[in-house]
């Protein structure tokens, strides 16, 4: 039999029992479904995740003190490492601000300012500029900046009030950052960022302490990190953390990539279900016909011809119920979880996350492939079986 003619027969099988095919596609529809709603829902959440996170310059390496602060001499061992471009000290501590009668719980950030777009990748003020490096000023994220302002406009030489430490200061906001989101070194919308002059005096004069809590290292391009890596733990040794910002890139792949697998994998086991119902359903489709068989085989047709047939209704039901359930799953199961889900979804240091559902082009076609092999494996049985019919027993089955 030629394969138009396998797969004519086969189309005509399946009409001939309607109501068991079309529930036999539908069990296949449905694990079709869950899996490409759940697969679209993880990848769309774990980008969502991603794009909140502004991963600092790749050539950039994050010294975090472990027990005394880092100093100036520190500063100076760091930026003689063969390959280092600048170490850049940077200073973090909590402040309560005071707006009118609101108060709030904010994160002041010391940065040098020529060196922001390495930490802060993209980062841009929405008005004003950045202050002189000592005069005590600040820029607002803009999160502070709408709430106590209710505009991240015309704040400009408001002073803004606080308390850390237990003990009060004041700051004149030079500008407003605009909407950023979140980094591995600090929240920017909800952060107070300051010249690392300022910051660090301000530092001093309410805490009382003196040093840097962590430094920016800065390789000089991106081939260099390893080596200046190298250097770094000889000069510092168990005195400090790394975080390696281009390692930190991959190890966020990675876990949207196995966020997807894992989350694939379980919604997969529905395919699963779905091929045993087809075997038995094929299964009692060689039974019924066994007696067509028996006439297919009288009439020439080897075992092959036999077991093409019934693997044909499989894989056509497989393309209909596949199609149809990577389409529906997208369309409509994704969206409805992503509805409920994303009701106050929320990603790291709280911030608030906007995702839609997301099927890249290969996931949808691993679906599709997935599918179709787990419907074959299923209907192989049932074919092996018919195939294995002889003619003379099945013209004879009753």
């Amino acid at each position: 039999m030629r394969l138009p003619d396998i797969l004519r027969f086969a189309v005509k099988a399946l009409a001939s029992r309607k109501r068991r095919t079309a529930l036999t596609v539908l069990g296949i529809l449905v694990g079709v479904l869950t899996l490409t709603a759940v697969v679209s829902v993880a990848h769309g959440y774990s980008k969502a995740v991603v794009s909140v996170i502004n991963i600092s310059s790749p050539r950039l390496i994050l010294i975090l003190s472990r027990e005394s602060p880092l100093d100036d001499s520190d500063l100076l061992r760091l930026e003689s490492v063969p390959g280092v471009e600048r170490a850049v000290p940077l200073i973090t501590f909590p402040v309560r601000v005071r707006v009118g009668p609101d108060t709030r719980t904010v994160t002041v950030v010391g940065v040098d300012p020529a060196y922001a777009q390495d930490i802060f990748p993209g980062l841009e003020l929405s008005s004003g500029a950045w202050p002189a490096p000592g005069e005590r000023a600040a820029i607002l994220g803009n999160s502070i900046a709408s709430s106590y302002f209710g505009t991240t406009e015309g704040v400009e030489g408001v002073t803004l009030r606080g308390e850390a430490f237990g003990r009060r200061f004041s700051a004149r906001v030079a500008g407003v950052a605009a909407p950023y989101g979140t980094s591995i070194l600090a929240d920017v919308d909800s952060s107070v960022l300051m010249p690392i002059e300022a910051a660090k005096r301000l530092f001093e004069d309410v805490s009382g302490l003196r040093g840097y809590g962590a430094a920016a290292v800065i390789a000089e391009d991106e081939s260099a990190v390893d080596t200046v890596l190298q250097f770094i733990r000889l000069e510092l040794g168990d005195q400090v953390d790394y975080v390696v910002m281009r390692d930190i890139q991959g190890a966020l792949d990675q876990a949207v990539r196995m966020a997807v697998l894992v989350l694939g994998g379980v919604a997969s086991m529905t395919l699963v279900v779905a091929a045993i119902g087809i075997m038995n359903a094929m299964f009692t489709a060689v039974t019924e016909r066994t007696r067509i068989i028996g006439v297919m085989r009288a009439m020439g047709a080897s075992r092959s011809d036999v077991a093409l047939s019934f693997l044909a209704e499989g894989v056509v039901m497989a393309l209909i119920a596949g199609s149809l359930g990577i389409a529906l799953g997208y369309l409509t199961g994704g969206a409805l979880m992503a509805a409920i889900a994303g009701g106050g979804a929320t990603g790291p240091r709280g911030a608030a996350l906007e995702f839609s559902v997301s099927l890249p082009a290969e996931y949808a076609i691993g679906i599709f492939l997935v599918t179709m092999a787990i419907t074959v494996v299923g209907a192989v049985p049932p074919a092996l079986r018919a195939a294995s019919l002889e003619p003379s027993e099945a013209l004879r089955y009753e």
